[in-house]
């Protein structure tokens, strides 16, 4: 898919997403999906995820991606 993103989508966050995930499957990394909507599930996840070292953790929100690791 990256390979035929136009020029414009490289201002765009998920193309920056999908070039760093790329670059994670390239050394190897999986991933796990958590369904996590509150808040304080999010803070929740975040810790863990920081605890076992994790390379990245995004919170996908309606309008906005936030990066939490």
């Amino acid at each position: 898919m990256i390979r035929n993103a136009s020029d414009a989508a490289g201002f765009g966050y998920e193309i920056n997403l999908m070039r760093r995930y790329l670059a994670l499957a390239g050394e190897g990394c999986g991933w796990l999906v958590v369904y996590a909507p509150e808040d304080d599930q999010v803070a929740k996840v975040t810790k863990i995820a920081e605890r076992f070292g994790a390379k990245t953790a995004v919170r996908y929100g309606r309008l906005v991606n936030e990066d939490l690791v």
